[in-house]
C-alpha cells in the first residue's frame, strides 16, 4: 500500500509539474513571437495591416501610408472605374511598396523610395510623389516622438533574459543556497523593468497618438491641419489589439512562475 501511495503521489507531482511547465512556457514563447511582430510591422507588404497609425487620402487614388515602430508601407488604389494604375499597361488597382528602416533615410531620399519602385502610370505616379511629400515630415514626427521602438527592443531582450533565468533558477536552483537567491533577485528586478517597458510601449504610445486623433469606437480618422488639410490620421486597430494581447501575455508569465517559487 505505501508503494501504491508514493507512486501515485510521483505521478500525481508530475502531472503538476508538467502543468505548471506548459503555464509558464506557452505564454512566454507566444509573447515572445508577438513582441517580434510589433517591432517589425509594416516592414513587408504583407504585416502592412499591423500599422501604428496610418495616413491615408481618398479622392481619385486612394493613397495610405501605414507607419510602424521602424517601417512604413505606401499603396496606391485607382478607386474609380478606367485603366489600372500599372505602367506598361498594366491592369493593376493596387500597388504597395514598404520600407523595412524609415529611420535610416533622410526625408528627401525617403520620398524617391517610396516611388521610385512602384511601377505606375504617369498620373498615378504624380499623385503618388506628392502624398509623400507632404506627409513623410508627420510619419518622421510620430516614429521620432511617439514611437518608442528603443523601449520595445529593451522589453523583449530583459524579457528573454529574465525568462531564462526564472526558469534556470526554478529548475535547478537551491533556496538554500546564496547564488539561487542573488539569480532570483537579478532576474526579478529584470521582470520589473520588462514589465515596465511592455507597459510603457503598449499604453504611452496609444495615448500619445490620441491627442492626434478623435477617440471614438468606431476607430475613425481624424482630419488634419495645413497642409495636409486632406489627409486623415488613424490609429492602430489590429496591432492595438495584439500590443493589449502581448502585455496581458508577458503578466501572465511573470504570475505563473511567481506563484511557481511561492510554491516552492
Amino acid at each position: 500500500m505505501q508503494l501504491i501511495r508514493s507512486l501515485q503521489g510521483h505521478r500525481k507531482g508530475k502531472s503538476h509539474a508538467i502543468a505548471w511547465t506548459c503555464l509558464s512556457v506557452i505564454p512566454c514563447l507566444t509573447a515572445i513571437v508577438l513582441g517580434i511582430v510589433i517591432l517589425i510591422n509594416c516592414m513587408t507588404p504583407a504585416l502592412g495591416s499591423f500599422y501604428l497609425a496610418e495616413l491615408h487620402k481618398n479622392d481619385t487614388y486612394d493613397a495610405n501610408f501605414q507607419i510602424g515602430y521602424l517601417g512604413g508601407c505606401v499603396s496606391i488604389t485607382n478607386v474609380i472605374d478606367g485603366p489600372g494604375i500599372g505602367a506598361n499597361d498594366s491592369s493593376d488597382a493596387l500597388q504597395a511598396y514598404c520600407v523595412a528602416n524609415m529611420r535610416g533615410f533622410d526625408e528627401d531620399d525617403l520620398s524617391e523610395e517610396f516611388w521610385d519602385d512602384m511601377n505606375l502610370a504617369d498620373p498615378a505616379l504624380d499623385y503618388l510623389k506628392d502624398f509623400p511629400n507632404t506627409t513623410i515630415p508627420l510619419t518622421r514626427h510620430l516614429q521620432k516622438d511617439v514611437f518608442n521602438y528603443a523601449a520595445l527592443i529593451a522589453h523583449i531582450v530583459l524579457f528573454i533574459v529574465s525568462a531564462i533565468m526564472l526558469a534556470v533558477a526554478a529548475m535547478a536552483g537551491s533556496s538554500i543556497r546564496r547564488s539561487y537567491k542573488s539569480v532570483v533577485f537579478v532576474a526579478v528586478s529584470i521582470s520589473a523593468f520588462a514589465l515596465a517597458l511592455a507597459l510603457d510601449t503598449t499604453v504611452c504610445s496609444k495615448r500619445s497618438l490620441n491627442a492626434l486623433v478623435n477617440v471614438n469606437k468606431n476607430m475613425e480618422g481624424q482630419a488634419l491641419q495645413q497642409p495636409l488639410q486632406d489627409v486623415f490620421l488613424q490609429r492602430a486597430g489590429t496591432l492595438g489589439l495584439i500590443q493589449g494581447f502581448h502585455m496581458a501575455l508577458v503578466s501572465i508569465f511573470y504570475a505563473v512562475m511567481g506563484t511557481m517559487f511561492t510554491l516552492r
